[in-house]
């Protein structure tokens, strides 16, 4: 796994522990549904209230659970 190699060597972590964290991960569509910026033009009504900040909550609380 040479992607967890490399994030290891930059962030000064341990490679073993990068390897498995990286292979216990998953996709999760929804996620990666959460993290794309909206297609509409309130992009930046969505910043100001604090949509993506939930957004970005939720992402978290999904990838701890996985």
């Amino acid at each position: 796994m040479r992607f967890a190699d490399d994030v290891a060597e930059r962030r000064n972590l341990d490679r073993e522990w990068v390897r498995q964290a990286l292979a216990q991960s998953q996709f999760i569509p929804t996620v990666q549904r959460l993290m794309r910026p909206m297609q509409s033009s309130s992009t930046g009504v969505v910043w100001k209230t604090g949509a993506f900040t939930a957004a970005a909550s939720l992402t978290r609380c999904a990838f701890k659970r996985a």
